[in-house]
């Protein structure tokens, strides 16, 4: 749970008094169905976010894709807070626990961010317990060809959210943890009767989403000869 920072500094404690908000539980706030349509929008369902989740930009959701990568991170929501500082209206980019740490994050390109905001948003949010941090997009967007190749992993355990596979989990782990030479994924899943092994395919990808297990994808996409091994 976030832990808040007493702040007893009398020029702090005015500028928090100048930040509302109706509520510290993130929740996705709704994007207007005219940006929706104008602007280079992303939609996309994710295990660690209960909703569809909606990106106003490609390193928003590269972003989304990363942090459900993480196996540090157990939850996130785009678009978590409404937030009215003066008279303006501010909505953050992303809100992630990892490691039972709250962070609330903005991306922007080059990491740059309004001075005067970024000094206003930090104590109030450390005041309530979580970290503000700016992201930049461009650091974002060196994975985007790694996290495009996991995006169909992603979107298959979504589809197989009530599929039980721990069984099969325990016997896949443990045949890679036995094997002294490569293990690969053709070796659990047949090309020539996936419908046999779909419990095998299914299982193999949340033991990498969880990170149980390791693959590279970061040059080619997901295929039966990706090497497998436990992680360390």
């Amino acid at each position: 749970m976030p832990r808040p920072q007493r702040i007893t500094d009398p020029s702090t404690l005015e500028t928090l008094a100048r930040v509302k908000i109706d509520s510290l539980i993130p929740s996705q706030q709704a994007t207007a169905p005219s940006f929706l349509r104008s602007a280079n929008c992303y939609q996309q369902r994710f295990i660690k976010c209960a909703e569809i989740c909606t990106f106003h930009c490609e390193p928003e959701f590269i972003h989304a894709i990363l942090l459900e990568l993480d196996p540090e991170v157990s939850v996130f929501v785009p678009q978590p807070f409404l937030l009215r500082i003066g008279r303006r209206r501010y909505t953050p980019d992303m809100y992630a626990m990892r490691e039972g740490q709250a962070y609330v994050l903005e991306l922007k390109p080059d990491g740059e961010f309004d001075p005067g905001l970024h000094q206003t948003l930090t104590p109030f949010f450390a005041h309530h317990g979580l970290i503000f941090d700016v992201v930049a997009n461009e650091t974002i967007m060196k994975r985007e060809t790694e996290a495009l190749h996991w995006l169909p992993l992603i979107q298959a355990l979504v589809v197989a959210r009530d599929v039980d596979t721990q069984s099969e989990e325990g016997r896949i782990w443990q045949a890679c943890c036995a094997r002294s030479g490569t293990t690969q994924v053709g070796d659990f899943v047949h090309p020539g009767d996936r419908d046999r092994t779909m419990l095998s395919e299914v299982a193999l990808h949340r033991l990498l989403h969880n990170g149980s297990l390791c693959a590279d994808l970061s040059r080619a996409p997901f295929a039966y000869d990706t090497e497998l091994r436990p992680c360390t």
